[in-house]
């Protein structure tokens, strides 16, 4: 199959599909090679940017997909009614933080850095699609181990995690948190979450 025809086609799957696609779904699609199509991939990526047009194609882990450019939000905002959303509380943000430097990481783990029960946070991180569990430890009673998502990354605008900043950084200033409440990161019922924590901290006291 020529190049541009490929490339006409994955532009059409990737703005129907919505979400981030993954190379092997659109292989089986076109019936092309992976590797051949990972290359046009990587290519068309390259030609969205550099063509200064309002859409680019982000790439999440082995996946892409088609977005609008974010420098461009205002202007979006003025046609679509934002939705109100609950950012993340504290302590899901210190969850999701430790998960995602530390990864892969055990609940006990995650609650001897914050020093109170966690289970529920996590739980709320998972329903959410943010958090996922990775596996077991090798430790005794082989305590599951979580990791963060490609949904963690899709709203995180990272391609991968090798773009997280440095820790020293995000502890010194949070800029990783004014990132989380730029791309409208929410989780229901957080607030209960936070009443359990309370909870947690009298139970230890």
């Amino acid at each position: 199959m020529e190049k541009i025809k490929m490339e006409s086609i994955i532009e059409s799957l990737l703005f129907v599909w919505g979400e981030p696609m993954s190379v092997k779904m659109i292989s089986e699609a076109l019936g092309v090679e992976s590797k051949e199509v990972y290359r046009v991939l990587l290519d068309m990526t390259e030609k969205y940017e550099s063509d200064q047009r309002g859409l680019i194609i982000r790439r999440v882990n082995k996946s892409f997909q088609l977005v609008s450019k974010r420098e461009n939000f205002a202007y979006v905002e003025q046609l679509v009614r934002p939705i109100k959303k609950k950012k993340l509380s504290q302590s899901a943000l210190e969850v999701l933080a430790i998960i995602a430097y530390r990864q892969p990481v055990t609940r006990g783990e995650v609650e001897g850095i914050r020093g109170v029960k966690s289970d529920k946070v996590i739980e709320g991180l998972i329903n959410k699609g943010f958090v996922a569990e990775k596996g077991r430890s090798n430790t005794i009673g082989k305590p599951i181990i979580f990791g963060t998502t490609d949904k963690f990354l899709e709203y995180m605008n990272m391609s991968d995690l090798d773009e997280l900043p440095d820790l020293d950084d995000f502890i010194e200033d949070f800029s990783q948190l004014s990132q989380w409440e730029k791309n409208q990161i929410s989780i229901d019922d957080m607030e209960e979450m936070d009443g359990d924590r309370v909870s947690d901290v009298k139970e230890t006291e």
